[in-house]
């Protein structure tokens, strides 16, 4: 946004009055950077579209990189970037067993498009006040690369993960900017690497991570449940386990991005239990909050009361759009639309769903307005009859191939009845 004009004296803008005035306004970590343009990081962004591994986001095109390679072409009279990073961590970990469907961390509550977009415009309206000015903020909202931005600034490093790590609090925090026309000195960027580490490649499901620093959203489990708008590929279904919004496992094996949420050897212990579940590909076991870390989740910005941190898989399976916006008014899940909760919801129940499941996946497969809903409803009750779970799941794949009118959920429930066992 462009400031208003004044006719008061105004102070000569420094640094460390901006950082402070970041601060007053909520965000725990405020940096700056140079508003030039990011040269190398426009030949890697370039290079990775002409991948295709931006998958159905097609509006990342060579114009969108840019423009979002370069501040000045949202504002010309841009000088400096104020990258600013607001933590949403914790020590609280959900339950992640059973028929429940998990979302990640940064959906647990209030859209951070609306938390941290207030405080920008605070922020904003403090440095127009103060200084004067022009300034433009962006909470991922247009075309311009936080990640980048941030890095260049010295708040984080990137992560083999493709994520900023911050000192303080890891990798989970979510970033915005400020173009400003202000002058400012600029910080340092980090001088560090992963090194050696790899255990965000190892232990992501669908190798989605690499090579090093780089991701192909095309195989990534938060791409796949929020903004690809299709079928979901078969080969991949299987190794999305019960994720139906977002994935959190590149971060949740991450050492810097855990170790500030681990109060003590105990909770240490856990979650190395828990990253060499992850590596191996083992499911997790049950887990219960303690007192502490519920307190902490609580007192984040993000999680007003109760943190949302999973879903019943079959209430999201049945879904209803006057449900959808009920209960995600306000919040970040509203990116995925409600058929494609659905879509996630049926895939979930094919990994972890037992025989109770069965009669649920069978209604939605007969009876969802969508046909890609259908079509994953079928898959879900082939993967449960591959996993051995149920024998009953033939008949009613049986019966909705000669109803089906859609192709291609006649060729998802034949590919359903190819997973099951023949009958006995």
């Amino acid at each position: 946004m462009r400031s208003p004009a004044t006719t008061q004296a105004l102070e000569a803008p420094s640094a460390a009055r901006v950082k402070e005035l970041g601060r007053q306004a909520g965000f725990d970590l405020v940096r700056i950077g140079s508003a030039s343009d990011l040269h190398s990081e426009r030949m890697r962004y370039l290079e990775w579209i002409e991948g295709s591994r931006q998958g159905d986001m097609r509006w990342i095109g060579a114009d969108w990189v840019g423009r979002s390679t370069s501040p000045c072409s949202i504002l010309p009279a841009a000088k400096s970037v104020i990258s600013v990073a607001l933590s949403y961590g914790s020590s609280f970990r959900p339950r992640t067993t059973g028929k429940v469907g998990r979302i990640a961390r940064y959906a647990w509550g209030s859209d951070y498009h609306e938390v941290l977009g207030g405080r920008l415009r605070d922020f904003s309206d403090r440095l127009c006040s103060e200084f004067g000015g022009e300034h433009r903020w962006y909470v991922d909202t247009g075309p311009q690369m936080d990640k980048a931005l941030a890095a260049r600034a010295g708040l984080g490093w990137y992560g083999k993960n493709t994520n900023v790590l911050t000192e303080s609090f890891g990798s989970f925090v979510l970033l915005g900017e400020i173009i400003t026309s202000l002058e400012l000195a600029i910080d340092a960027a980090l001088e560090k690497n992963c090194g050696s580490c790899r255990l965000c490649l190892i232990a992501c499901p669908t190798g989605a991570l690499g090579p090093e620093y780089s991701i192909d959203s095309r195989k990534c489990i938060s791409y796949l449940t929020i903004e690809h708008r299709g079928p979901v590929p078969r080969e991949l279904r299987p190794l999305m386990g019960n994720w139906v919004f977002g994935c959190d496992i590149c971060q949740d094996v991450c050492p810097p991005s855990m170790s500030p949420f681990l109060e003590d050897a105990a909770t240490r212990r856990d979650w190395l239990r828990q990253v060499r579940k992850l590596v191996k590909g083992e499911p997790l076991d049950e887990l219960h909050a303690t007192e502490a870390s519920s307190r902490g989740v609580q007192q984040n910005a993000f999680y007003s009361g109760d943190p949302r941190s999973s879903l019943d898989l079959f209430w999201l399976l049945s879904l209803s759009h006057e449900d959808y916006v009920a209960a995600f008014r306000g919040t970040s899940i509203k990116r995925a639309k409600a058929w494609m909760l659905r879509r996630n919801a049926a895939i979930a129940l094919g990994n972890v769903g037992d025989e109770s499941a069965v009669d649920r996946l069978a209604l939605s497969m007969r009876g969802d307005d969508t046909a890609v809903v259908r079509g994953h409803a079928a898959w879900g009750l082939g993967r449960i009859g591959e996993r051995g779970i149920s024998e009953a799941v033939r008949e009613p794949l049986e019966r909705a191939v000669e109803d089906e009118d859609e192709e291609e959920v006649r060729g998802e429930i034949l590919f359903a009845l190819e997973m099951c066992p023949p009958r006995a």
